[in-house]
């Protein structure tokens, strides 16, 4: 039988005959599923805060004009979302309420959210339409993809190169 040390990397071993215990270092196996099981634990806990959480555009960025009902992509790509992050990170300082989300958000070059799936899904349709044509008919449905995905992000897709990767 064997138990782990908390806050350490180390275990606690009573497998042999005579009952003793002896102190055995973890293996990098147990702290990868220590770590796993430990992040799932925090994800479950902080993600639905994360999800329901409204932000006051006009709070986080008072130096910007932002419409009452902001566009995500017009109104919102452009600002550096960083801010944002820092200001949730301040004031969520002992990780009760996002966990490291924020954090982990903030090391990303550019954010990728979820846009409104229904609306989203007919814009993909759309677009699907419009490469799938009579010319384009005898193209595999991977190509068909990869021509929708590139279509559908082409506008996210100059804005990183011209205001993130340069």
């Amino acid at each position: 039988m064997s138990s782990y040390c908390s806050d350490s990397n180390l275990k606690l071993s009573s497998d042999s005959s005579d009952g003793s215990v002896e102190i055995v270092e973890k293996t990098e196996e147990d702290l990868q599923k220590e770590d796993k099981k430990n992040a799932e634990a925090e994800f479950k806990r902080v993600f639905k805060k994360w999800h329901k959480l409204t932000i006051d555009w006009k709070i986080v960025y008072p130096d910007v004009e932002i419409p009452e009902k902001p566009d995500t992509i017009r109104d919102l790509m452009p600002l550096e979302i960083g801010r944002l992050y820092k200001t949730l990170e301040k004031k969520d300082s002992d990780r009760k309420k996002y966990g490291f989300l924020p954090l982990m958000a903030g090391c990303s070059y550019g954010q990728l959210g979820a846009l409104n799936a229904e609306s989203y899904a007919e814009r993909v349709n759309s677009v699907g339409k419009q490469v799938l044509t009579s010319g384009n008919s005898l193209l595999s449905s991977d190509e068909v993809e990869m021509l929708v995905i590139l279509h559908m992000n082409e506008e996210f897709m100059r804005f990183m190169r011209m205001c993130v990767l340069q």
